[in-house]
């Protein structure tokens, strides 16, 4: 009997840091690569991985990367990434959009999917090309919001996703508010489908249940609160300080984890010590496992200005933790499905926020109760779920591209 041909799938993303896209491309490509008649590839414009990490990745490896890819996933960074450096991230796209045209065609595979606002350029630029693949594209945040600055880069930025988006042949987006926001910049709702971030929860449970090396970590007999995340100004961590520095006199016993690195860390730092809470909040960096955390952890804390749904609200649920979260535009409010799985404050108000942190510490019967709505809703989430809407959507895409493939 003549065996199937393998579909190939392609995935293009920036490069493999620690962020929320980084994470969905190692969760996708991970588990389609262990699926019988699938081989994956991604493709990083970059190859930089996470920055602390002093190696670069060459084509067709994967050291650096801040969430590693499985055996048998195929790796293959741009030579372009030489001269895309500072401004010329941007000037380069036309070519990066030139050597992906070139890549696809070499590669031949049935479906290309890529990922962040730089890599969904390039890969719209790739049609100019030659591509005649269908571009399917994944906007991972309110662009609008992202890119509303009004300086010259941000409108340039804008400028580009205004032509080239409405190009793609099909979008995904992570939310609804991020459906909205792609409309709003001129990209016809019919060729935008939400499909949530996908989680491997088998994997975070088993990883949860691994122990934590240091000696010196917060959690132990108190109340510990926990947060991730970039840290960045869209994250908003200075008012979750300045919440928990309103908790801190009430609640002795609390401490705060923040996980995640930055820009903005001496500042926050530096804040921390100004409120009085210095002592009482780690800055513990960026984790590779932070789910061994969430776990030992009592409570889930979201500050963020804005997002495009909020991949580590879904994480920490999967870990059982119970959650409060801002309700900003967007994605919180629908993870928690306007406050039934879990608690939304306004943006920006410490003090609504320091009295959800009080309540869930005085009432434990509380914490169970959204400790289990959490496990219940992150079930939603499941990679194996998550995974059928993708190839769903890129059938369609497939279908409707003129001539096939």
């Amino acid at each position: 009997m003549e065996q199937e041909k393998p579909v190939k799938v392609m995935f293009i993303i920036n490069q493999m840091g620690d962020g929320g896209a980084e994470r969905v491309v190692q969760t996708l490509a991970n588990y389609l690569a262990q699926k019988p008649g699938f081989r994956v590839s991604v493709v990083t414009l970059h190859g930089d991985g996470v920055a602390k990490m002093d190696r670069e990745v060459n084509s067709d490896t994967s050291g650096g990367d801040g969430y590693p890819l499985r055996e048998g996933v195929s790796r293959h960074t741009l030579f372009s990434r030489l001269l895309s450096r500072g401004v010329f991230k941007i000037l380069m796209l036309p070519l990066q959009g030139l050597e992906l045209a070139r890549l696809v065609k070499r590669q031949d595979p049935e479906v290309v999917i890529s990922f962040l606002v730089r890599s969904n350029l390039a890969h719209c630029f790739s049609q100019l090309f030659g591509n005649r693949k269908p571009v399917i594209i994944s906007e991972r945040n309110t662009s609008d919001n992202q890119y509303g600055s009004g300086s010259l880069k941000d409108r340039v930025m804008l400028g580009l996703i205004r032509r080239l988006y409405p190009r793609a042949d099909g979008v995904i987006a992570i939310s609804r508010g991020v459906k909205d926001s792609l409309e709003r910049l001129g990209v016809l709702g019919d060729k935008v489908k939400v499909i949530y971030n996908p989680q491997p929860l088998e994997e975070i449970e088993a990883r949860a249940q691994e122990p934590i090396l240091e000696e010196n970590w917060l959690p132990r007999d108190g109340f510990t609160l926990v947060t991730t995340g970039r840290l960045v100004e869209q994250k908003d961590h200075a008012t979750l300080l300045r919440a928990f520095a309103l908790v801190k006199e009430e609640v002795e016993r609390a401490s705060l984890m923040v996980m995640g690195e930055g820009p903005l860390k001496e500042d926050l730092q530096r804040m921390a010590r100004d409120l009085g809470i210095g002592e009482k909040v780690w800055f513990a960096g960026w984790r590779e496992n932070p789910f061994a955390i969430m776990k030992r952890s009592d409570l889930f804390v979201f500050s963020s200005k804005f997002e495009g749904l909020g991949n580590a609200i879904i994480e920490a649920m999967a870990c059982g933790l119970p959650v409060i979260a801002t309700d900003c535009p967007s994605g919180p409010a629908e993870i928690l499905e306007s406050g039934k799985y879990g608690v939304l404050v306004p943006v920006g108000d410490a003090e609504a926020m320091a009295r959800e942190i009080v309540f869930f510490y005085r009432d434990p019967s509380r914490r169970e109760k959204y400790a289990r709505l959490s496990r219940e809703r992150a079930g939603e989430f499941a990679v194996e779920k998550i995974s059928r809407e993708y190839r769903d959507f890129a059938a369609s895409c497939i279908k409707k591209k003129p001539g096939g493939i």
